[in-house]
């Protein structure tokens, strides 16, 4: 309780020394189990990713088939993204919709898998993806970002008219959104321009 206390308050270096002091005290496996967890995500807000894919990965390891493992290869997808590791990502996501079928993160990692196939160059994937997720999570908090990633990504594979086409329905279905309204019409100038 001491290490989430000092994680709540952003001091990461005496939470990440209480969760191990809690491992090394304890036989129990959840409390284990929990304290890595929390060293992990305690690395990722420090922003030692490299650490925290470790520690993400020690538990994938010594704790199989574990009740948070969702959880777990959300955020290791997560951390490949921040570090700028695509490849690593798309392969995370990838693996992590064989097998969670049924989860709360399925939105998040759709969304972020058309992403990293996006920042990876990969347009006619992206493409694939963002319109499947765009299908298929319609109630989603990213189909606004999702849009716009599509229509930049047929910009971006020189599929010039499918783009402009995309950048409307964008300021159509998000005209609340005065900044992403603002990016798809630059979008429209930029694609009729080439």
């Amino acid at each position: 309780d001491l290490g989430s206390i000092y994680l709540t308050a952003q001091e990461f270096d005496a939470a990440i020394s209480e969760f191990k002091d809690a491992i090394s005290q304890s036989d129990d496996k959840e409390i284990q189990l929990s304290a890595l967890l929390q060293i992990a995500d305690a690395y990722q807000m420090k922003h030692e990713f490299k650490k925290a894919i470790e520690t993400y990965s020690q538990i994938i390891k010594d704790f199989p088939n574990n009740l948070y493992s969702d959880y777990i290869n959300y955020q290791l997808g997560i951390v490949f993204i921040k570090l700028g590791d695509f490849n690593s990502a798309i392969s995370t996501f990838v693996t992590f919709n064989k097998n969670f079928g049924q989860t709360g993160f399925l939105d998040d990692v759709n969304y972020y898998l058309g992403y990293s196939y996006f920042k990876n160059n990969d347009y006619e994937s992206a493409i694939r993806q963002l319109q499947n997720f765009l299908s298929a999570f319609l109630d989603s908090e990213y189909k606004d970002k999702a849009a716009y990633l599509l229509a930049s990504s047929f910009y971006n594979s020189g599929k010039y008219q499918e783009a402009i086409e995309k950048f409307k329905d964008t300021i159509i279905k998000f005209k609340q959104n005065e900044d992403l309204v603002q990016k798809a019409e630059y979008g429209i100038a930029d694609s009729l321009y080439q």
